[in-house]
């Protein structure tokens, strides 16, 4: 029997990120035998303007925030793969050389380990993997991505791998998409890998450029939770994903073009007449949104408040009317942070069907704008909003503890 680890040896003081040392100090606790300990961290995102357009190859505008998922991991020799959620209090093992799909949480960490096993053909005897997260699931704030950013980069500290960013992300994307079975875009990756302090990115889901823009010093950023979760990949993401497939299938017919977002309104209305209103709602929605992430790179850089809010107004009222993934409470959370005086923006952030709004409001105002959306929602909905104030962050990273 091999004596516990002395926890005290455990240089945590070297890690200067607050959210990732309070995860990692929980996390540690759980590891019950000696030998070398890694640590990742990655964190969530909330994206800014630009729904739904990353797997149409549009230009999304995410910030990785300071909402982190923290893995703490060490190797075995019992031919097991053991997975511990503190978040959820459970512990899932499957055998290291069978890895399949569970259907449940763990396979956001699976899949990301199983395609490793793959692609680089990693001999894995064990691993122990204890898991801590301050993201909250299923709130559009890309817990998931998180979870398989963070799985990446432990694995490739633990083996030495030299892994370039850009593959990170797309391995990431591909975990979800063909273990976890979602089929999402790559921004929320793209976001937890390549994130920046004090800075959101403009990412073209195309060729995967990254560029970053400063942020005004004083706008603060918040996400209200409408209490109501979704599951991404429930039907309705699925739905959304396949109409885009069908209008893109008549502008190429009709005009060439390789993606929904190379298209524009004027090839578009030539072509209403042949296409199902409901994919032309789809195709205007993506269309104009992707156009929308362009003028928000402009408006933020001039800090022009009267223009973000409209763009703002505009992106939401899309994702209502032309996407159709809004619901009641994300509506009524969106009307009362837009009457707030001090508002310099708001909308829905994520895939939609629940899930948080970003709001943008004056440095200063966080906890006036708290307040008043937590007492308007209570009264107009009987439900409890959480408000937490978000950072732009930096992007995941791994290192060997001992």
């Amino acid at each position: 029997m091999k004596k516990p680890a002395d926890k005290k040896e455990i240089p945590l003081e070297n890690i200067s990120d607050i959210e990732t040392k309070k995860l990692a100090e929980k996390a540690l606790k759980e590891i019950k035998e000696e030998g070398e300990i890694f640590i990742s961290s990655a964190p969530g995102r909330v994206n800014l303007i630009g729904e739904h357009t990353d797997y149409n190859l549009g230009l999304v505008m995410p910030m990785a925030i300071n909402l982190r998922t923290v893995i703490v991991g060490r190797k075995t020799k019992n031919g097991k793969i053991k997975i511990i959620s503190i978040n959820k209090n459970e512990e899932k093992e499957v055998d290291s050389d069978k890895i399949t799909p569970q259907k449940n949480w763990a396979d956001y960490f699976l899949g990301p380990i199983y395609l490793m096993q793959k692609r680089y053909k990693l001999k894995i005897e064990g691993l122990e993997m204890i898991v801590n997260s301050s993201i909250p699931m299923g709130g559009g704030l890309s817990s998931s991505a998180s979870c398989e950013i963070s799985t990446i980069k432990l694995i490739s500290a633990m083996f030495n791998l030299k892994i370039p960013p850009k593959e990170v992300a797309v391995l990431g994307r591909k975990a979800e998409n063909e273990f976890v079975g979602v089929p999402c875009g790559i921004m929320d990756q793209m976001a937890s890998v390549f994130g920046k302090e004090n800075k959101s990115m403009l990412v073209n889901c195309k060729n995967l450029k990254v560029e970053y823009i400063d942020l005004p010093e004083n706008w603060s950023f918040l996400v209200c939770d409408s209490g109501v979760k979704h599951s991404l990949g429930s039907s309705e993401y699925s739905k959304r994903k396949a109409e885009c497939e069908e209008a893109l299938r008549i502008l190429r017919k009709n005009f060439g073009v390789e993606s929904l977002s190379s298209a524009n309104i004027k090839m578009l209305e030539k072509i209403k007449d042949i296409m199902p209103e409901k994919i032309f709602k789809r195709a205007k929605f993506v269309i104009e949104e992707n156009q929308r992430v362009k003028e928000a790179k402009k408006y933020i850089k001039e800090k022009n408040k009267e223009k973000i809010f409209k763009l703002f107004l505009e992106s939401q009222l899309g994702l209502k009317n032309l996407y159709e993934v809004s619901c009641r409470e994300i509506d009524i959370l969106i009307e009362i942070a837009w009457s707030f005086k001090n508002i310099i923006g708001a909308r829905m952030t994520g895939g939609g069907f629940g899930g948080n709004i970003i709001a943008i409001v004056e440095k200063g105002k966080e906890k006036e704008f708290s307040d008043y959306i937590k007492e308007e929602y209570r009264t107009k909905t009987g439900i409890e909003t959480s408000v937490r104030v978000v950072k732009p962050s930096s992007g995941a990273w791994a290192i060997k503890l001992t």
